[in-house]
């Protein structure tokens, strides 16, 4: 040994050893129609059989999201669910993280497993960049994915045939014998007041 007989040995304290093994996480992804997809091969085809149909997931997985970016993050037991929205939706001005996939009974606008927002169609707003409807959410979810919804495909197709083109180029929805003026939004989530009922 150097140093001979007299020599020291001086032992270093062990170091702790940090885990390397990463936080398990798990992407998803929500599409036009409100149907939320594992995304972990985006080059997969999405379609209603890839699509994940738990109520009870689907309504933990939107009670635990909070925002972070562009995406959306739920923590749960040592786990991470992150949810973005599909590439075309991330494009236009919508921002929240609600797609309503069913009005039911005319009454209330569905989304996640089994979560409803009152229908109101006086609140109907149309992108003036894509056409798309958007549907106001009440607090206090407001405060926790957005002020707004989009309207999914399905109710959007559901209602089309209830619209009509005014002369000043404005959309009219006819809904329970009244006429709703749908109100425009601009790129800046900003609607332009047009919000005539008759």
């Amino acid at each position: 040994m150097p140093g001979g007989h007299n020599a020291v040995v001086r032992r270093l304290p062990r170091r702790r050893v940090l885990s390397t093994e990463s936080v398990r996480t798990y992407r998803y992804v929500i599409d036009h129609l409100g149907h939320v997809h594992h995304n972990d091969d985006p080059s997969r085809a999405r379609t209603l059989a890839t699509a994940q149909r738990d109520p009870k997931f689907l309504d933990d997985l939107y009670r635990g999201l909070r925002r972070r970016g562009d995406e959306w993050i739920m923590r749960c037991a040592g786990e991470v669910n992150l949810l973005s929205l599909d590439g075309p939706l991330a494009r236009d001005a919508f921002d929240g993280v609600v797609v309503f996939r069913r009005l039911v009974e005319g009454e209330s606008l569905l989304f996640a497993g089994t979560m409803t927002e009152p229908f109101d169609p006086s609140s109907l707003r149309v992108s003036q960049e894509t056409g798309l409807l958007y549907h106001p959410l009440g607090a206090p979810r407001s405060r926790r994915y957005g002020d707004l919804g989009l309207v999914g495909a399905h109710i959007a197709h559901e209602l089309s045939g209830k619209f009509a083109l005014s002369e000043s180029g404005a959309v009219d929805l006819a809904w329970k014998g009244r006429q709703y003026r749908l109100k425009t939004l601009n790129n800046n989530n900003n609607n332009n007041n047009n919000n005539n009922n008759t």
